[in-house]
């Protein structure tokens, strides 16, 4: 509830003690006070034409500055007026009686005290002067003689100077007084209404005089150093922690500083230093406005921005990644499925030898092709459920050949429950192999790679200071992954996921890049410990497997023991869609090769005009072709033989493709091993149907 401002005073409600009414009632007291002379001076015989005009003369310049106050004057001319009239009067009557009266003598002394109530400081002063030297001359003129002298007062003229003196310090008394209580009024006031106003401010404001604190509102006590209770008059260093205020005091501009204590920052505030007027003296005014909000919400924006835009970039690299992919590894199959073809043919160990290295070339071409399109984003990821052991195992034994020879030792640690996650095997496989690779290459001959596994949970906290950030908090698979080499700087940490960035010479720079665009994914988070000269520590975080997709699972694999279909070579006729030519012949000819009747088509028309004269056995179906991708050509294939088994093929897949994947029976990416193909092939093909042969 906001508090409010006292309300006026009563008098002011109803009607302010006034400069003119204080004229009013002195004008009233000095008329009657003249009247009484008069009667006085009437009873003694000694009342005549010249009082008359005296008094008159009294009257009007008496009345005068009530008067010109009531249309409008300011005070200070009325004041002026007052002097002049006032000066001119005692002129005349001077002139009129042959010199200075007694009482006129009298008047002079009293000027001031009249000006004083309806008249400025400055002018009641200035009056205060002229009346000082006016007396002063007519003491030292008649003391030398060089002044006519001053004519006595009566007893008459004496009581009434007297009782005027007496009502105009009775009157200039309670003015002062009514004045006084007014300016303490107005001062309780502005006191009042500068609480509210600090109180209802959203910033901490703290008033500095002296170097001293004077005032402060509740927010500020909220920063003040502890076990201080009461901070008025206390010395501003005292009072608040030097990490606000040690940049303030030459600094008139607003500057974000850091609100510091037990040496961890609790918060961000702008602090501006103004110089003001408090109580009439110098001050400075310290405003700290709380920045941490707007600091945490700019930098969440810039976080934002930066993902954006990192998903711009990786959008664009991966429709690039996506397209080189598919031909390259077209391109990558034909020459692997030769070779492979050739290796079984030549006897020559150097032809052989040669063989292999075309072999190693191509699988290692088909590697950085999946680096590059993991690290993109743009490959399907086939779920399952897995026990992340088993692939952390084989990533172990293929690491450990490379790693002996350079002899640093790659130990695996886990724990002896199953550490069940929903993930893409290969790619999480991926992972493993670029992380201990990393880890190895960075290590020297002697140190020890430990990849552990655990269980645990993830907290918000954790995942405050994750490089990636993938999945929420929760249960979940930790993959830890530490070497003893060389570490990396911050600034390295930095760019550790920018492709082709890398601290070793013989580095491509796409392992991480890689891991980042599987995490991303596959859904993880990835957190890095390390400090150059002391090694790094990688700690990969896969979202547990609840307990529902592990009874699914369960299901699934007790759903799976059928018997195997029959893999006689005679059993069918196999339908190979791909408009590769190159990649379409080998296929047809590796299966010809192994005793299978297999018919290659380069478009849907060409393979539903095989299909038309009798039903294939199997359908090998390429993803990416010219007018349609494999799903839409399967569900064609599938109006007429709803039951047609189907591999997918491809050397790329979108990442929004998982349900085209979904209608084929399997997956065969490409590049692939002759092994490969012919074990998905007798794996899928069904029984062969009345009619098995297609003519040419």
């Amino acid at each position: 509830m906001n508090a409010m401002v006292p309300a006026t005073d009563p008098l002011q409600q109803s009607g302010t003690w006034t400069s003119g009414r204080m004229v009013d009632i002195c004008v009233a007291m000095v008329t009657t006070l003249i009247l009484l002379l008069i009667i006085v001076r009437v009873s003694l015989g000694t009342f005549g034409l010249e009082d008359s005009l005296i008094a008159a003369i009294a009257a009007l310049v008496l009345a005068s500055p009530s008067l010109m106050l009531r249309l409008g004057m300011p005070q200070d001319s009325a004041a002026a007026v007052f002097v002049v009239l006032g000066v001119a009067a005692a002129a005349g009557t001077a002139w009129a009686q042959g010199g200075i009266s007694g009482t006129g003598a009298t008047w002079l002394p009293i000027a001031p005290l009249l000006f004083s109530i309806f008249g400025s400081e400055r002018t009641t002063a200035v009056v205060g002067i002229i009346c000082l030297c006016a007396v002063q001359i007519l003491y030292w003129g008649q003391y030398l003689g060089l002044a006519p002298p001053v004519s006595a007062l009566s007893p008459a003229q004496a009581l009434a100077n007297f009782m005027s003196v007496i009502i105009l310090c009775v009157v200039v008394g309670v003015n002062h007084a009514r004045t006084r209580a007014s300016a303490q009024r107005r001062e309780e006031e502005s006191r009042e209404t500068l609480r509210v106003i600090a109180e209802e401010s959203g910033a901490a404001l703290v008033v500095v005089q002296d170097g001293r604190v004077r005032f402060l509102n509740q927010r500020a006590r909220a920063l003040i150093l502890p076990g201080i209770s009461e901070p008025l008059g206390l010395p501003v260093a005292a009072v608040l922690p030097a990490s606000l205020i040690d940049q303030t005091v030459d600094d008139l501009s607003g500057a974000d500083r850091p609100l510091v204590r037990d040496g961890q920052v609790q918060g961000w505030f702008e602090v501006v230093r103004r110089p003001i007027r408090f109580l009439g003296q110098a001050a400075t005014l310290l405003s700290a406005w709380d920045t941490s909000e707007r600091r945490r919400l700019e930098s969440d924006r810039v976080r934002a921005q930066a993902r954006m835009d990192e998903a711009r970039r990786l959008e664009q690299l991966g429709l690039l990644a996506g397209g080189v992919a598919h031909d390259f590894n077209n391109l990558l199959a034909a020459i692997l499925a030769n070779a492979e073809f050739l290796a079984d043919d030549v006897e020559s160990p150097a032809q052989r030898e040669m063989i292999s290295d075309i072999t190693v070339a191509g699988r290692q071409a088909s590697e950085l092709v999946a680096q590059l399109l993991a690290f993109a984003g743009r490959g399907a990821a086939a779920r399952r459920l897995i026990d992340v052991r088993q692939i952390a195992e084989e990533a172990v034994r293929i690491q450990r050949g490379a790693a002996r020879q350079r002899g640093i030792a790659v130990q695996l640690e886990s724990t002896a429950e199953a550490l069940l996650v929903s993930t893409d095997g290969a790619q999480l496989g991926q992972v493993f192999a670029n992380l201990i690779s990393n880890a190895v290459k960075a290590s020297a001959a002697g140190q020890t790679v430990s990849v552990r596994l655990a269980s645990g949970q993830l907290t918000g906290l954790a995942l405050e200071s994750a490089r990636l950030r993938y999945l929420d908090p929760g249960p979940c698979v930790l993959i830890e992954v530490r070497d003893e080499g060389a570490g990396m700087s911050a600034t390295q940490v930095d760019r550790i996921f920018d492709p082709f960035y890398t601290t070793r010479v013989d580095g491509r720079g796409l392992g991480l890049a890689a891991v980042q665009g599987i995490l991303q994914r596959l859904g993880g988070a990835l957190l890095i410990d390390s400090t150059a000269g002391e090694g790094s520590c990688f700690t990969v975080a896969l979202a547990a497997a609840t307990s529902a997709e592990a009874a699914a699972d369960a299901s699934t694999d007790r759903g799976s023991g059928e018997a195997p279909l029959a893999s006689d070579p005679a059993a069918g006729w196999i339908l190979v869609l791909d408009d590769e030519p190159l990649v379409r012949t080998q296929v047809v000819r590796v299966l010809t090769r192994a005793g299978f009747e297999a018919q290659p088509a380069a478009t849907l028309g060409e393979a539903q005009a095989l299909v038309a004269r009798s039903r294939p056995s199997l359908a090998i179906i390429d993803y990416l072709m010219p007018e349609l991708t494999g799903d839409v050509a399967l569900a064609q294939l599938r109006r007429d033989d709803p039951a047609l088994p189907a591999i997918l093929m491809s050397g790329y897949i979108r990442p929004d493709a998982q349900t085209a994947i979904s209608l084929f029976d399997d997956r065969l990416p490409k590049p692939f091993s002759l092994d490969d193909l012919l074990a998905k092939v007798r794996a899928h093909r069904r029984p062969a149907p009345e009619t098995s042969a297609v003519s040419p």
